[in-house]
């Protein structure tokens, strides 16, 4: 009796469960690295938030403050920079640049359909799909098909209608579903990953003006301020890697509209003061939003609002 073909199906069968067992294996590691990432990215973003409630409360008039709250001071003495907060804010919806006003007729229209069009670019310039499409006007054509939308749904529905619900036709249909989800691994301070659309721009009638200055990401400054102003915005707001010596809150942390007009002087545009909320309104929630190092992984905790 010839029992090669026996030896040989039994070794295809045990070569198939190993190779099935290593895959397994490799899968199982993945996922616990993954697990472990987004608990360090949360354990992250919690801590950044309690130490931003004890910067309120180490300030104000408020309740005693708890051992657990007096014990973190000694984290907060250290000489370690803390990450500039607008690069944490980067991704609060609080910072989605408003184009409301361009379903509206308006003077600032054509302007602030430029900067949102740079803005787009800015932000997804990385964006593998970007460079898959081939197509340089893509943030236009996004932007103009959005408009056109939305004005329609505001004339039937009296509503903007939310960015995940409207599909563009074409080519970027395809990767239209990455862009509304933005990537997993983003991560600002290190200039890794993207957005997700609607954490980019939006269309809302809550807020009056475009931008909210204190949740304004330092992509979107140099987009509308350039990068050299930028850049000593940067310095003005957050000295050796921590808030200004007479912050009192968290909506302390950004220059107010009045430092703002004297840093740019002649060069500050009417324009500016228009589209920019230099107060501090956030109700309700707001994003903390960490990376842990080891696998890029982000994670955003919603805390409330700092108290008015």
């Amino acid at each position: 009796m010839n029992i090669l073909p026996l030896v040989i199906t039994f070794l295809l069968i045990f070569g198939a469960i190993s190779i099935s067992f290593v895959a397994s294996q490799a899968g199982d590691k993945t996922e616990g690295l993954a697990y472990q990432g987004r608990i360090r990215a949360i354990r992250q973003a919690y801590n950044e938030v309690e130490e931003d409630m004890y910067d309120q409360l180490k300030t104000s008039d408020g309740p005693r403050k708890t051992s657990a709250q007096t014990s973190s001071s000694t984290n907060e003495n250290t000489p370690e920079e803390k990450p500039y907060f607008r690069l944490t804010r980067m991704g609060s919806k609080h910072g989605a640049l408003n184009l409301a006003l361009l379903t509206e007729k308006n003077l600032d229209n054509e302007w602030l359909r430029e900067k949102a069009i740079q803005y787009l670019e800015e932000v997804y310039q990385d964006a593998s799909f970007v460079q898959e499409l081939k197509n340089p006007k893509w943030a236009s054509e996004l932007l103009d098909y959005f408009v056109v939308a939305q004005k329609k749904a505001l004339k039937e529905t009296q509503q903007f209608v939310p960015l995940e619900k409207l599909v563009p036709e074409g080519p970027l249909q395809e990767f239209y579903p990455k862009l509304i989800r933005g990537t997993n691994s983003f991560d600002p301070i290190q200039g890794k990953g993207y957005l997700p659309l609607e954490r980019c721009i939006t269309f809302s009638k809550r807020h009056p003006k475009p931008i909210n200055f204190h949740f304004a990401n330092p992509k979107l400054l140099t987009v509308f301020l350039g990068a050299e102003t930028t850049e000593k915005i940067m310095r003005l707001e957050w000295p050796g890697g921590h808030p200004r010596k007479e912050v009192r809150s968290l909506k302390g942390y950004a220059l107010t509209t009045e430092e703002l007009k004297t840093l740019l002087g002649e060069r500050f545009d009417e324009r500016i003061q228009r589209v920019f909320d230099g107060e501090y309104h956030v109700k309700g929630k707001f994003s903390k939003q960490s990376v842990d190092p080891k696998t890029f992984i982000s994670a955003q905790v919603v805390e409330e609002s700092s108290p008015e």
